[in-house]
């Protein structure tokens, strides 16, 4: 009887390992920084992120105020964040004919640049890549798009491509996106909306996400500087966010001090 309890534990503690491992795989790394951001790993504290980090699977990215984070996938593709942006990367699997990315906003705004999804992303292989509100599942069939959560509403925005997009409540009911269309979703039992991109809504959006050139050289020269102790701790992202059992049903944390940026319906 003890023999095979000792056998039961080792190969549970075998399977917490591999599921450990699995949870860690590499994803992509930041390339572009402006401001502060953190990273949460799975039962971890937050830490400042420099240019160079390593991003895994699992792990919670988040802009402070007056902030923005750019990460490159392994794949090629680019997912810029805003400020206070709070961004997990829920999966991310890369093979030879078919990947799968699937990230979770909480909160604030993700320009996406899909690289290959032409070739790539479709109904019949089964590749994806999804960002996952609160309220709302966007999907990809395109190069560029937006996406947005702030104060319990989302919104999409396709500048390229086409793509996707439904109501967590409500899955069968799948609405297509064309360029030039703003979907908004203002709750998970509500189906999307959609209404023409005002001028300048793009713009905004893209002003909003993407870290300026000269910041981006200033960095790597304060890397070089300072090597990798980076700019201190900034506070704990929240080990319940790393979990991913408490962030899907609420866009915002107590512990966060960035806020929420702006008024949705006039985002954009």
């Amino acid at each position: 009887m003890r023999a095979k309890l000792t056998s039961f534990l080792s190969i549970l503690c075998l399977l917490m390992v591999f599921a450990a491992v699995v949870q860690a795989a590499p994803a992509g790394k930041v390339t572009n920084l402006e401001g502060r951001a953190d990273l949460t790993a799975p039962g971890q504290p937050a830490k400042a992120l420099l240019i160079g980090d390593t991003v895994n699977v699992g792990d919670i990215l988040r802009t402070k105020s007056g902030s923005k984070l750019e990460v490159t996938w392994i794949d090629g593709s680019i997912a810029r964040l805003s400020e206070n942006s709070r961004l997990k990367v829920t999966e991310f699997t890369l093979g030879v004919k078919k990947r799968s990315t699937i990230l979770s906003l909480f909160r604030g705004k993700v320009q996406n640049v899909v690289t290959g999804a032409t070739q790539l992303f479709g109904e019949k292989d089964g590749s994806r890549y999804e960002i996952h509100t609160p309220t709302s599942v966007c999907g990809v069939r395109g190069t560029v798009f937006f996406i947005y959560h702030e104060n319990g509403v989302s919104g999409a925005l396709f500048t390229e491509g086409k793509g996707f997009m439904y109501s967590k409540g409500q899955p069968g009911n799948v609405k297509p996106v064309a360029p030039g269309v703003m979907m908004i979703v203002t709750s998970a039992n509500k189906p999307p909306e959609a209404k023409p991109a005002k001028p300048g809504d793009a713009t905004k959006l893209f002003n909003a996400t993407n870290p300026s050139e000269k910041k981006k050289d200033d960095k790597k020269g304060e890397e070089k500087k300072e090597g990798a102790t980076g700019g201190g701790t900034s506070g704990a992202g929240g080990t319940t966010a790393a979990s991913g059992k408490d962030e899907s049903t609420g866009a915002t944390k107590t512990e966060d001090t960035g806020g929420t940026a702006g008024t949705t319906g006039k985002t954009g």
